[in-house]
């Protein structure tokens, strides 16, 4: 070989240099390593989180003999070495911080479980605080592993290799678009299907799709409620009416025994106009006192029907749970209300006596003839 040749070949050579950026060729590669050709006199070590990062268990999963690909070198005493994903994480790095400036979200698939929350893989080693997951508290995080999901980057700092992932703050938003969505479809009267989710000492909160509505123990049932868990349980399918809808609070009010025919209807298909009825004094107001003639009837005793005697105030008269003898005057089943006097009773009754008197009078001349009441005058005219 003449010297011009051997001065050709050393030409061709590369001396690798710190931080140089060089095109390099998978001559071999190994489960640890890979040794590529960059065209220097040896070929230079490509170690395996140098080339695929955390998330690879063997190179060869990811690299071939024959790729080829940018490399820069990060180590040039005993030994020269490269790192492949350097250059491709100084990309991703500029990448990530634009989309953060955006406030873009990202895609991160859950690698592994670690102190405190979870590592992700959004090209680059993620971390993601275990309150950050979701909007409620989650107790296995495992559930999360394998999974691809989307984040919003809440905190970045290149110099400290640190990125930060939340999925809470996209739930919470997802939810409230999502409840808005479904509050807009609601509307007073309607008929619809849910879950109870959640018992409190006030009422049931019922899942309607995406938004609760609360279902106020007062709107349980006619009935006098002693304890929610007699009617309703967590998880069980319930149908209820909407009566109730606030845009601004997002709250939706709902009734069961709106759907139950009311106790009024059943318990008073018996009265009639003219009845005389038994009843018991069940509330007072200044113009009358309500008389509970059946469960859940009530019929509305004006002052005016008390007595024949004038009446000032229905106390004067009555007593709370006192048993009164009414007739009905009325009944208006449309409107549920029934008009009652005790004046007509004792006028009915008086009228009673009368008729009986009458009656009583006419059977005792019914047996007197005229020589009964005349026999001694005609024997005188004799």
């Amino acid at each position: 070989m003449t010297e011009e040749m051997n001065t050709e070949m050393l030409e061709d050579f590369v001396y690798p240099k710190m931080n140089e950026v060089y095109t390099g060729t998978v001559m071999k590669v190994d489960r640890e390593e890979a040794f590529i050709h960059i065209g220097s006199k040896q070929e230079v070590i490509l170690p395996k989180k140098e080339a695929a990062g955390f998330f690879v268990e063997d190179l060869r999963e990811v690299l071939q003999v024959g790729d080829q690909f940018e490399v820069v070198v990060i180590q040039t005493k005993d030994g020269v070495k490269v790192s492949k994903i350097k250059l491709e994480n100084q990309r991703k790095w500029e990448d990530i911080k634009q989309k953060y400036a955006a406030g873009e979200r990202v895609n991160a698939q859950i690698r592994e479980v670690v102190k405190g929350g979870l590592i992700a893989d959004i090209g680059l080693r993620a971390f993601i605080p275990a309150s950050m997951i979701s909007n409620h508290f989650v107790k296995d995080l495992k559930q999360y592993i394998g999974q691809e999901l989307q984040f919003q980057i809440v905190e970045l700092d290149e110099k400290k290799n640190k990125i930060i992932l939340s999925r809470r703050e996209l739930l919470i938003a997802e939810e409230q678009q999502k409840k808005k969505t479904r509050l807009s479809e609601i509307h007073v009267g309607d008929i619809l299907e849910g879950t109870v989710n959640r018992l409190t000492n006030f009422g049931a909160f019922v899942d309607l799709g995406g938004i609760d509505g609360l279902l106020h123990v007062s709107q349980l049932s006619y009935e006098k409620v002693t304890s929610l868990n007699d009617i309703v349980q967590i998880g069980q399918p319930i149908k209820v009416k909407v009566i109730h809808v606030d845009p601004e609070t997002k709250k939706v009010g709902l009734s069961l025994k709106a759907l139950q025919t009311h106790p009024w209807i059943v318990n008073s298909e018996s009265i009639r106009a003219g009845q005389v009825l038994e009843g018991t004094v069940v509330k007072f107001m200044d113009f009358g006192a309500f008389v509970e003639l059946a469960p859940h009837v009530e019929g509305l005793l004006h002052v005016s029907q008390i007595s024949e005697k004038p009446v000032k105030k229905p106390t004067d008269a009555l007593q709370m749970g006192q048993k009164v003898t009414v007739k009905v005057r009325s009944i208006d089943r449309a409107s549920r209300k029934i008009s009652l006097s005790m004046v007509e009773v004792q006028k009915d009754l008086e009228k009673a006596e009368i008729e009986k008197y009458k009656a009583q009078l006419n059977e005792e001349h019914a047996h007197v003839s005229l020589g009964d009441v005349f026999g001694d005058m005609l024997k005188d005219l004799r």
